[in-house]
């Protein structure tokens, strides 16, 4: 595969390698844990828009990967998280803080929602709001299934966003989660500012480099940027930011349409210091992974077995980044009794092994005291955030 020549979000030609995957390098290890196979990639930092981007080998690699292997289940995309504390359904806080932003919507406006799954949200809002006409977008067929079993008033498209694909409709409120690290976020953004007027409100839950310590692993979150690299990306759409929630695994934002877009993507101009932004924080994660193996490993070295907590996100990057001998189980109780990384997932009950603690850092002390409540003992490989 031969290095990218543009960049795949602005078109620049300013860009840097920043890794590579496939095979006989890193795994390339998508967001529901899934390797994606028989392909290659490249992570790329481009100076002139501040994003990072990944180029597959075969382009298509990732189109095929969402329509048929992508895991839209609860257990992936409504996994738990915890704010101030509090473990609960991402999907409930989300909504919630969605429905919460919806002052100046019409009585009767039209609601999109792009990569809509398998339309809980769309059914949620259309029960809210039955005089709403909605409408819900997404290329899998896992979605497609379940609006044919579960039909409703919402209007179902099974395919990928484009303005076309709609005819040229116009939206109320268009609700975008978990798609803008996806696909290039200043052409969708553009791309949903032509279904949209002036007031028309945005809801987008992503995940920004900053909280994002897996991002140097993580392969189709083909777009990783901050929020500052973001907010300018909306104002060249013709959006500014109403609202920004944190999310605890992603950051839920509401934004509205206040103007025309400023051009085409590779019109965009960013604040001086945003490269170094995005390139500091990359670093900065990798520093957290180099850490966070060299701890498993001494552990590991030293004697065994010993568990992991939790099979997600960041156990599966400890898992693609050292030697998985000496680890017995995985614990994870949503899990239980299926695999992990070749590694057997137990329930807490049947816990029996210390834990080698790798989550997020603003986990790390609720997940400790879990587990020292069951008498089970744990090492940090990390270090944990003070919770608020």
């Amino acid at each position: 595969m031969s290095d990218p020549v543009t960049c795949p979000h602005c078109g620049a030609s300013s860009l840097e390698v920043k890794a590579r995957g496939g095979p006989g390098k890193l795994p390339l290890l998508a967001s529901d844990t899934q390797i994606i196979g028989n392909a290659c990639a490249r992570r790329t930092l481009c100076r002139q828009c501040a994003c990072l981007g990944v180029t597959f080998d075969p382009p298509d690699t990732l189109e095929r990967f969402y329509a048929r292997d992508y895991d839209i289940g609860p257990e992936i995309q409504n996994h738990p998280i915890v704010i101030q504390g509090k473990v609960m359904p991402k999907h409930d806080h989300v909504t919630r803080s969605l429905f919460s932003s919806l002052e100046g919507l019409p009585p009767k406006g039209r609601f999109l929602e792009i990569a809509c799954g398998r339309g809980d949200l769309s059914r949620a809002f259309q029960a809210m709001h039955p005089d709403c006409e909605c409408l819900a977008v997404d290329p899998s067929d896992e979605a497609r299934a379940a609006f044919e079993s579960s039909p409703s008033d919402v209007t179902f498209v099974h395919g990928f966003f484009t303005p076309e694909t709609l005819g040229g409709q116009v939206f109320d409120l268009v609700v975008a989660h978990g798609l803008l690290n996806r696909v290039a976020p200043l052409r969708t953004l553009l791309d949903i500012r032509a279904i949209s007027r002036p007031g028309t409100l945005l809801s987008l839950d992503l995940m920004l480099l900053e909280q994002s310590e897996c991002a140097p692993f993580i392969w189709d979150h083909t777009f990783m940027y901050g929020l500052d690299a973001l907010t300018a990306y909306l104002a060249h759409a013709g959006f500014e930011i109403d609202k920004v929630v944190d999310s605890a695994s992603c950051t839920h934002i509401m934004c509205r349409c206040t103007g025309s877009a400023l051009g085409e993507p590779d019109d965009i101009s960013l604040p001086n210091g945003l490269f170094k932004r995005t390139e500091d924080l990359l670093e900065a994660h990798h520093g957290f992974w180099r850490a966070a193996a060299a701890a498993a490993r001494k552990r590991l070295t030293a004697g065994g077995p010993y568990a992991i907590f939790g099979a997600g996100m960041y156990s599966a990057v400890l898992l693609t980044i050292t030697d998985t001998h000496g680890i017995g189980h995985v614990i994870d109780e949503t899990k239980a009794g299926s695999e992990f990384f070749g590694l057997p997932v137990v329930p807490l009950e049947e816990a029996g092994l210390p834990v080698l603690l790798c989550a997020r850092p603003a986990y790390m002390n609720a997940i400790e005291a879990t587990l020292r409540g069951r008498g089970v003992p744990c090492h940090h490989l990390i270090p944990a955030v003070a919770d608020p």
